[in-house]
């Protein structure tokens, strides 16, 4: 005889051939067991309510999001997430979860704006910085001003600036 086998959790996790014992009573496993054949589909896994086999969509693997923080992680369980996730993808980070779908959100707008100009002025301020010393220096050797006009601070820090320079020439 046949018989089928669940964890404790009611998945299915094989089938056993019972063995006769010397006495002709059938040897069932130990753990838990039905004597009805569960069948399968695509894209689910089979699960035993106590009474039948029913199928549940296995969640694993999946890529679902935070609504809140629109983290993408993995899911690892076969049971649906909880209501803080979905699986749909949020466009980009300026979108907030409505409820039902992800919408633009106007502060997150503003806000991505102002971090993009941040991170250009970041990107740009060496390039400047290089463009202010060579105008010092341009001001110094046609005598609009003397070195010694700036404040001690600005003085050495351009000084530095120029030991550092002939190193690399």
């Amino acid at each position: 005889m046949i018989v089928y086998k669940y964890n404790n959790d009611g998945y299915y996790i094989g089938e056993h051939n019972c063995q006769t014992g010397i006495k002709g009573e059938t040897l069932y496993p130990a753990g838990n067991y039905t004597e009805v054949k569960p069948t399968f589909e695509e894209g689910k896994i089979t699960k035993w309510d106590g009474k039948k086999w029913i199928k549940i969509v296995d969640n694993r693997g999946k890529e679902i999001y935070n609504k809140e923080t629109l983290q993408k992680i993995i899911w690892s369980n076969i049971e649906q997430w909880g209501n803080d996730y979905t699986d749909i993808v949020p466009p980009d980070i300026t979108y907030s979860w409505s409820g039902n779908a992800w919408v633009e959100d106007s502060d997150k707008v503003a806000q991505k704006v102002i971090d993009d100009a941040k991170a250009e002025l970041s990107q740009t301020d060496t390039g400047m910085i290089r463009v202010i010393e060579d105008l010092i220096d341009t001001l110094i050797d046609k005598n609009v001003i003397a070195i010694n006009d700036l404040p001690v601070e600005a003085k050495d820090k351009i000084n530095n600036r120029k030991i550092l320079r002939d190193k690399i020439k």
